[in-house]
């Protein structure tokens, strides 16, 4: 497996315009926005590159399946703890 260090897509701006006119007013933003907007790209693929090889498939970005698990991990203590779904939506 290879990797081609990229860096991470930039969010459409009609998109990112339209998750602010959701979110203003005091609601908080998903936990993968807050992320994207405060930490910007997380785990970039060059620092992780040295740790592959240079030919071959290319391999998923391992900065962003790790970020990923992260977000996953997340989601799935906030369903453990009830506070996702409202009743009768589980």
């Amino acid at each position: 497996m290879s990797m081609q260090p990229q860096s991470w897509p930039e969010p459409d701006p009609h998109v990112a315009a339209a998750i602010r006119a959701m979110y203003r007013g005091g609601r908080e933003a998903p936990l993968a926005v807050q992320v994207r907007d405060r930490l910007g790209e997380l785990f970039p693929d060059a620092a992780l590159a040295d740790a592959f090889g240079q030919v071959g498939k290319p391999g998923w970005s391992p900065g962003r399946l790790a970020l990923v698990t992260v977000l996953q991990k997340a989601a799935n203590e906030l369903v453990t703890q009830g506070d996702t779904f409202p009743a009768g939506r589980r």
